[in-house]
């Protein structure tokens, strides 16, 4: 194991971020030291399960940061703050969370915290339905389908505008109205895999995977020039860059990087 300070390097203050986002102050939530999570379990690389030592010991709670790619997070932070509340689309966080630099000591933004939902996702859900032999009711994934369109109408009329994860793993089932409903999570806006996006952006994706990553150099100036000569100024977004507000994401198959 070796310390890597590359993404505490990126990390923004929460002045920074609030000068640069320019927010109501109502909008922001508590902010956390670092020190008082303890670590209960590691779900995922982004996501860990934690405890506050200010709650009771019994509350359990999602932390979400990042080993890389910071501006994805505070992209997400500012859009999970920034959408009205909706009853299938996850909460705005219960926390934004800080943490000191290793290095020069700086206090930055490292992740925030969110309910812990024990429903599972909906991935989980529908597989272990099919090898259960009570299995899933038609009538639940009707509900499902009906309350993630609702949840996508809302994002739609939202500066958000656009919802790039829409996948299994990234709708969790929570208790809603004596069952289960449907909740999106995930709100980086950075594109998903190439199984789910619609054909109109996984073609962009495919064609700036070309333009950035074939081993040919004129393969990859014939497609720059193809995407350029399709949207004026097209850039590949750079992963290590400082963050800096994007209001469409950084998704350029979905939300062309700003406009």
């Amino acid at each position: 194991m070796v310390p890597n300070y590359e993404v505490e390097e990126q990390w923004l203050s929460v002045g920074e971020l609030q000068n640069m986002w320019q927010l109501m102050a109502e909008k922001w939530p508590p902010i956390l030291d670092h020190n008082e999570l303890k670590l209960i379990s590691q779900v995922h690389e982004a996501i860990s399960i934690v405890r506050i030592s200010s709650c009771p010991s019994s509350e359990t709670f999602a932390f979400k940061s990042v080993t890389n790619d910071v501006q994805y997070l505070y992209h997400e932070l500012k859009t999970s703050m920034t959408i009205p509340p909706h009853g299938h689309i996850i909460s705005a966080p219960l926390y934004v969370v800080t943490k000191k630099h290793r290095f020069g000591g700086k206090v930055g933004v490292c992740g925030f915290i969110l309910p812990y939902f024990t429903g599972g996702t909906l991935r989980h859900a529908l597989i272990t339905g099919a090898h259960s032999n009570r299995g899933v009711s038609f009538r639940d994934r009707i509900r499902w389908v009906n309350q993630i369109i609702a949840a996508l109408i809302r994002i739609r009329s939202t500066p958000s505008r656009f919802y790039t994860d829409l996948k299994l793993n990234s709708i969790l089932l929570t208790k809603y109205g004596g069952g289960l409903g449907a909740l999106l999570v995930d709100f980086e806006q950075r594109g998903s895999w190439f199984s789910w996006p619609p054909p109109e952006a996984h073609h962009v994706k495919y064609l700036e995977m070309i333009a950035t990553a074939h081993p040919d150099p004129q393969a990859r100036k014939t497609y720059s020039d193809l995407l350029s000569s399709y949207r004026l100024g097209w850039s590949p977004h750079s992963k290590k860059a400082r963050y800096a507000d994007r209001p469409a994401g950084f998704s350029n198959a979905f939300g062309w990087g700003g406009t």
